[in-house]
């Protein structure tokens, strides 16, 4: 374990701890980080928060009181339409259902000012229902990055009917048509802490930003506080 591997036994304590200013949160829904005194929050999402209450209403017992507003909307691209510069950034379970890893960091943290930091945490692959699927090897970023993926590609839908959802082996096909077709949001990528590790050491070459710490919280969180240079 390298010296930025610490162990975390309080994820939500980090915001308080070490982000202060003006700050953005992508995709808090209901689960809005809580911050130190004195800061300023905006909240970016895919939908304004009447769409987001309609959407998750049909989940039972959502509590859908408790979604943030929505100050700025994401593009499909994945674009944040924001005129602001923050001095830092939470991403809390997000990058996995991001279909270009990179470019939705290089995009996040292109939103930090210089010295700012960027917290995102990812789910721990073999502590959740990811557990039977493949570990996202580093190599798949660069791939994705060079093609520009903009679409989901099938595969990713493939290994979820099979390995999630659990599909009869003659189903999978069709299940996985059927959900790529409507681009349905799924967990696109997973990881544990080596490959989180090695996976955004080689996403930050030459980008502008660095992982300055990674930590594996709660045992099944995977985080990273990101520095923009």
């Amino acid at each position: 374990m390298t010296d930025r591997q610490l162990l975390c036994d309080d994820l939500g304590s980090i915001p308080a701890k070490h982000f202060t200013g003006l700050g953005l949160e992508i995709g808090a829904l209901a689960n809005a980080f809580k911050v130190g005194p004195g800061t300023q929050m905006h909240y970016a999402d895919v939908q304004t928060r009447e769409k987001l209450v309609e959407g998750y209403g049909r989940i039972k017992n959502f509590p859908t009181g408790r979604i943030v507003h929505v100050d700025f909307i994401i593009a499909p691209d994945g674009t944040i339409t924001t005129p602001y510069r923050y001095d830092f950034l939470i991403a809390n379970h997000v990058l996995e259902h991001t279909v270009n890893v990179s470019r939705a960091l290089n995009e996040w943290m292109s939103r930090v000012m210089p010295g700012g930091r960027a917290l995102v945490v990812v789910p721990r692959k073999s502590t959740c229902f990811d557990k039977d699927r493949p570990t996202t090897e580093p190599d798949h970023f660069a791939l994705e990055a060079a093609l520009d993926s903009r679409l989901a590609p099938i595969e990713h839908y493939l290994e979820w009917a099979r390995f999630v959802d659990k599909v009869p082996e003659a189903e999978i096909g069709a299940r996985a048509n059927a959900a790529w077709k409507a681009q349905a949001n799924i967990h696109f990528h997973t990881w544990e802490l080596d490959t989180w590790v090695e996976s955004l050491e080689r996403l930050s070459e030459g980008r502008g930003w660095y992982p300055e710490e990674t930590r594996l919280c709660c045992g099944c969180h995977l985080a990273a506080i990101l520095r923009r240079l």
